[in-house]
């Protein structure tokens, strides 16, 4: 299994070589909560540590997290690129307390510095390949799995990063939802019925307890 597979909805690490750049950028210390769509319009983001959501949301208000970066991701550069429509918006949202770099736009359009550092180009170029990637992986799932195979999957992928079956999930239910794209109410009766069937034990943030793994793969469909 590649690491795009476990980590389609957590990326990390994917521009790690921006950190011998930050001088050129404006260091901020952004507070959990804080939406990102507010500041500075025309830059663009590292996020040296901390972790961002990043969702989709319509005209109504309602929110769908597609992915969440943590340390060592660029962001906020869609927005610089692409024209989205007024039905649905991105919106980063600091999900903890972040320290951001914010960089001018004109790096990424620069010809002469793309030719100085081609690496960070390249940086560029490769995670927002692994970011379409990602969520191209969900658009699949959603429509081939129904909420019981989303939601095993989801746990199976926790436990691959971490190998172990007991562990600090990292999620509320509510997270959980908004992510999987599924309603709160289905997604505590699933969870229930994975307990009921002995496969999970505890399932909040704090804790996930898998008791039968080799059934939770196969509900996963891996």
């Amino acid at each position: 299994m590649n690491n795009i597979w476990i980590q389609s909805h957590v990326l990390s690490g994917l521009n790690k070589e921006w950190e011998k750049f930050l001088h050129l950028g404006i260091k901020k210390n952004v507070s959990k909560g804080t939406i990102l769509e507010s500041l500075n319009a025309d830059t663009f983001g590292y996020l040296y540590k901390g972790q961002l959501s990043l969702s989709s949301v319509s005209w109504e208000g309602k929110a769908r997290v597609v992915f969440y970066l943590e340390d060592g991701c660029i962001c906020l550069e869609n927005k610089l690129f692409h024209q989205y429509s007024d039905i649905y918006l991105p919106e980063f949202v600091a999900t903890k307390d972040c320290i951001l770099y914010f960089f001018p736009k004109e790096l990424l359009t620069s010809v002469e510095f793309a030719k100085e550092n081609p690496e960070l180009m390249l940086s560029i170029i490769r995670s927002e390949a692994i970011k379409a990637g990602a969520f191209y992986v969900q658009l699949s799932e959603k429509a081939a799995m129904d909420s019981i195979a989303l939601i095993a999957r989801f746990l199976m992928r926790q436990y691959l990063k971490v190998n172990k079956t007991t562990f600090n999930l990292g999620f509320s239910q509510t997270e959980l939802s908004l992510m999987l794209n599924i309603h709160r109410n289905t997604l505590c009766r699933n969870i229930r019925e994975l307990r009921e069937a002995g496969i999970i034990g505890k399932c909040t943030k704090n804790c996930l307890e898998i008791i039968d793994l080799q059934r939770l793969e196969e509900l996963a469909k891996i």
